[in-house]
């Protein structure tokens, strides 16, 4: 993840193969302004992709923040970034009406499912419903554990169905 241009220029030079540009990343990272993607974009050679996040402060999209994503996915598009990264709620599961909307509305762009996954309720039937999913070209998860040989050990079962579609 990176925030600046500065930070892009050191993700490419140190062999990063992809950006995800947002904002916030402290805090578990946030939309950033079409403006820094498109610093990174125009500095550096790798696909970017763009956190599409209101809040860190909880993974459910009210109405009004639904529209706003799906207003800076129309601007993604435009700025030439390589995919989105997504990630949406509703009662403890996956938010399935927005995120079809989302798949439906981003056209070419790829999408990651980013970390919301690990706060579902019921995990492994929300992860199938992500796999399963032709919509979705990645999932990043830590297996919805604090520690990383545990997130492994959970997500080995679905090995052959997460084959390079997974990010950890």
């Amino acid at each position: 993840s990176v925030n600046t241009k500065e930070q892009a220029i050191i993700a490419q030079a140190s062999g990063a193969d992809r950006l995800e540009v947002t904002n916030q990343e402290l805090f578990g990272g946030v939309t950033p302004s079409i403006e820094d993607v498109t610093e990174v974009i125009t500095h550096t050679d790798l696909p970017c992709f763009i956190q599409l996040r209101p809040t860190v402060e909880r993974w459910s999209l009210t109405d009004e923040e639904f529209n706003t994503i799906l207003h800076v996915i129309e601007l993604a598009k435009i700025a030439g970034v390589e995919g989105i990264v997504v990630g949406a709620l509703k009662d403890g599961k996956v938010d399935r009406e927005k995120i079809e909307k989302i798949i439906e509305v981003k056209g070419n762009l790829k999408l990651s499912f980013n970390h919301a996954i690990d706060s579902a309720f019921n995990y492994e039937e929300e992860l199938e419903y992500l796999i399963n999913n032709p919509g979705i070209d990645w999932i990043i998860t830590n297996g919805s554990t604090s520690k990383i040989f545990d997130g492994i050990s959970r997500l080995l079962p679905y090995k052959e169905k997460l084959k390079g579609r997974l990010i950890i």
